[in-house]
């Protein structure tokens, strides 16, 4: 088994799965729309019963649409697993097909804004923190453009003008280019 999937408090996942004939193993709708329930840890009452849609036109293929809210009553640390129960040809079977954890530290992210002073050390950003040096000490991640997966140490930030100070890059980065921060 590979590593537990992790989401954070605010994400939104779709998950996709299949429901069979128990006799032939084919591949078939359901006699009616499947249930989902999302159980927390070792708590045996759901938190929640997302609605199951199946795909248009595909036979046997549904999804839904987890919204992972406090409101929904998410929690930062807990283990979550998605059941869902579907009937076809009158007999009845349940499915786990989704168990993750919702962490903590959701990993910042940002863009390149144009500036006339913007170097390969020092270019401002669209990051959200107005506290300085908020971002010092973490890694900036391009994750498309020119510099995709160069990285490099975050030296200093101002919150005030949003300003990055890194350890140089090959080029100065294009407006509109996305990063992330690593080391949260």
């Amino acid at each position: 088994m590979g590593l537990l999937q992790t989401y954070k408090i605010d994400d939104t996942i779709v998950k996709d799965f299949t429901t069979h004939n128990p006799l032939t193993g084919a591949v078939s709708d359901a006699d009616a729309p499947p249930t989902c329930e999302v159980f927390e840890d070792t708590n045996d009452t759901e938190i929640l019963t997302p609605v199951c849609t199946k795909r248009t036109a595909k036979t046997g293929n549904y999804r839904l649409s987890i919204d992972i809210t406090v409101a929904n009553g998410f929690e930062i640390g807990k283990n979550y697993n998605v059941i869902v129960s579907a009937t076809v040809g009158g007999i009845t079977a349940k499915s786990r097909i989704d168990s993750f954890l919702v962490d903590a530290n959701k990993r910042p992210e940002g863009a390149v804004v144009a500036d006339g002073t913007n170097t390969v050390s020092i270019f401002k950003t669209d990051l959200a923190s107005a506290t300085d040096d908020f971002y010092a000490d973490m890694f900036l991640v391009f994750i498309d453009g020119a510099l995709k997966d160069q990285v490099r140490k975050v030296m200093g930030y101002n919150g005030t003008t949003k300003f990055v100070t890194t350890i140089a890059f090959t080029s100065i980065p294009v407006a509109a280019t996305n990063f992330v921060l690593i080391g949260y």
